[in-house]
C-alpha cells in the first residue's frame, strides 16, 4: 500500500505537466503548515512557512514540496528494506502482523498531506503490536527501549491533543520551540514505527520457525533490549 502510493506519486512527478496539466496528485504534494498536518510534509513545512499557530524557524530555507518528496521516497525506501531484509519473518502469523502494522504508520507518516485523524491508523497497528507481541497483555516481555518508544508514540498523541485545545504561545522567545512541538504526533509516530522495526528484526534474527516466549510456533520474535 505504502509503495503503491508512492510509485503513483513519483509518475505524476515526473509525467510531462502539459500532458497532465494541475492534477489532484500534484496538489498533494504542495507544502501544507497547517497544524492537523502531521506527516513529513507538515514538519517541513512548518521549519520554513508561517501557519495559524507557528512561525517558522528558518523561513524560507529550502522548497519543503521538493525535500518532503525526497524525504518521503527515502522513508519509504527505508522501510521497503526493512521489510525485504526480514521477509523469511513475514512468513509467519507473528511478523506478518508486525509487518502489516508496520506499513500502516508508514503511511501515516508518509502521507503528504494528512490531519490528526490519520492518527487514527496507529490504533489497528498497536493492536497487531500487541496480538503479536503480548497476548496476554505482559509487557513486560517488551525490552526498556520498546516499552520507551511504545510510551513515546502515547506521549506524542496525547501532547498533540492538548495543544489542539491549547495552543502555545505563537510569537516571543518560545517561538522555535512551538513550532516545533507542533509535530508531536508526528514524532510519536516515528517511535512507533522505529519500534515496530525492532520488533520486526527481532523475529527475523529469532528464525522463522522457532518457539516464543508466549509458547505459540510459527513465530520468530526475541524479547527486545
Amino acid at each position: 500500500m505504502v509503495f503503491g502510493g508512492l510509485a503513483l506519486v513519483v509518475a505524476d512527478i515526473l509525467a510531462p505537466p502539459v500532458a497532465l496539466g494541475e492534477t489532484w496528485l500534484l496538489r498533494l504534494l504542495e507544502p501544507d503548515s497547517y497544524f492537523t498536518n502531521q506527516s513529513i510534509n507538515g514538519f517541513l513545512s512548518r521549519l520554513v512557512l508561517e501557519s495559524d499557530r507557528t512561525i517558522p524557524i528558518a523561513r524560507h530555507a529550502f522548497d519543503p514540496a521538493t525535500v518532503g518528496v525526497i524525504a518521503t521516497i527515502l522513508f519509504g525506501l527505508v522501510t521497503f528494506l526493512v521489510l525485504l531484509g526480514d521477509r523469511k519473518a513475514l512468513g509467519t502469523r507473528r511478523g506478518l502482523a508486525l509487518g502489516i502494522a508496520m506499513a500502516l504508520v508508514a503511511a501515516s507518516i508518509g502521507a503528504p498531506k494528512n490531519s490528526f485523524w490519520n492518527q487514527a491508523l496507529a490504533l489497528p497497528a498497536i493492536g497487531l503490536l500487541i496480538a503479536a507481541e503480548a497476548p496476554d497483555l505482559k509487557f513486560g516481555r517488551f525490552g526498556r527501549l520498546d516499552r520507551a518508544l511504545l510510551v513515546g508514540w502515547w506521549v506524542g498523541s496525547c501532547v498533540q491533543l492538548v495543544l489542539w485545545i491549547q495552543p502555545l504561545p505563537k510569537d516571543g522567545l518560545t517561538a522555535p520551540l512551538t513550532t516545533l512541538a507542533g509535530s508531536t504526533a508526528l514524532y510519536g509516530m516515528v517511535a512507533l514505527w522505529g519500534l515496530l522495526v525492532r520488533r520486526l528484526r527481532a523475529c527475523g534474527l529469532g528464525g522463522p520457525h522457532s518457539v516464543s516466549r508466549a509458547g505459540r510456533s510459527g513465530s520468530s520474535c526475541r524479547r527486545g533490549r
